[in-house]
């Protein structure tokens, strides 16, 4: 029988997280694995890439995994200039912190987050996050109540326009 050598690194190198090249790999090793391949999903790049890619050689690309911070997924653009949503970048940073103690804490908590993010619930705090939970909510509610939402609705766009009306016409009293 075959027995894999104690001291051997397991894993696929350009997945490997930090620890694993320098410690123990835990639940946490496998959440940043997870990470990098949402990255890689979401920006259609290694995590690593700067333009030329990962390194192809393991000791230049270890000294990359230990050394070198990923760039945030929703500064990369696809072809027709898209960008990566910004709740979705921060679940892969997270996941792909360098400290293991930073990072999602294990592939439930990674999952749940995705989870949420698709349910328009993201807990992932980003400039963002509040307005689209609003609008989220607000579309929620317009399905499931149409008339109420749509009348109300109505009155506060209402009530917008006329404060601008107002706030218009006494700006223009003054001059």
């Amino acid at each position: 029988p075959a027995f894999t050598d104690p001291d051997a690194l397991l894993g696929t190198p350009f997945y490997m997280a930090p620890e694993q090249l320098t410690d123990t790999a835990s639940e946490r090793s496998d959440v940043y694995g997870l990470a990098a391949v949402l990255y890689e999903f979401l920006s259609l790049r290694h995590y690593l890439d700067r333009g030329t890619g990962p390194a192809r050689e393991l000791q230049p690309l270890f000294r990359q995994i230990v050394n070198l911070e990923p760039l945030p997924a929703d500064d990369q653009r696809d072809e027709l200039g898209r960008r990566v949503p910004r709740e979705l970048a921060a679940i892969a940073a997270r996941g792909l912190a360098k400290d293991p103690n930073l990072r999602t804490q294990s592939a439930e908590l990674f999952a749940n987050a995705l989870q949420g993010w698709l349910e328009g619930t993201c807990t992932e705090k980003c400039p963002s996050s509040m307005l689209l939970r609003g609008i989220h909510a607000w579309r929620k509610t317009l399905q499931n109540h149409p008339m109420p939402t749509t009348l109300l609705s109505m009155a506060v766009a209402a009530t917008f326009l006329l404060s601008v009306a107002f706030t218009f016409s006494h700006f223009l009293g003054s001059l």
